[in-house]
């Protein structure tokens, strides 16, 4: 098993989606990046998903590597909290995301998307099928 569990793919896409995002794409980011009931509620949800430990910590560690990799701290035109607690989340979500439902994965990842993250759109679609590498598309359906 992958070490950020069976969405492993999926999280590992993301957090390089995130790495590779711009100053530029955070400002965007955090301009449709609203709190709100639902984004909380999602965020309570995640913590009833049955995940291991290891993969917990696993995911939470890799978000936080690809946060510290951004030197966003002391860059005032992005709310560096904002983007911190979304990508944690979103990323936690991820990996918990047969769990949850489509409304509770929609509140974690439509900012993402409507930043142009590509890597969350599978999951948003509800479609958890392996990707062939991190950053590739999915591999095609056998017929």
């Amino acid at each position: 098993m992958h070490k950020f569990g069976v969405n492993g793919e999926h999280v590992e896409a993301f957090l390089l989606e995130v790495r590779a995002t711009d100053l530029d794409g955070w400002r965007r980011f955090v301009q449709s990046a609203r709190p709100s009931a639902e984004c909380r509620a999602a965020n309570r949800a995640i913590n009833d998903v049955p995940m291991s430990a290891a993969v917990r910590t696993a995911v939470y560690n890799a978000a936080l590597g690809a946060l510290r990799s951004l030197g966003l701290h002391g860059e005032e035109s992005v709310r560096v909290l904002t983007v911190s607690a979304r990508v944690q989340a979103a990323a936690m979500g991820i990996a918990a995301a047969a769990g949850l439902t489509p409304a509770q994965r929609r509140a974690l990842l439509q900012a993402f998307a409507d930043t142009g993250f590509r890597s969350v759109q599978s999951v948003l679609e509800g479609d958890l099928t392996p990707r062939t590498s991190p950053g590739e598309p999915k591999a095609p359906a056998e017929s």
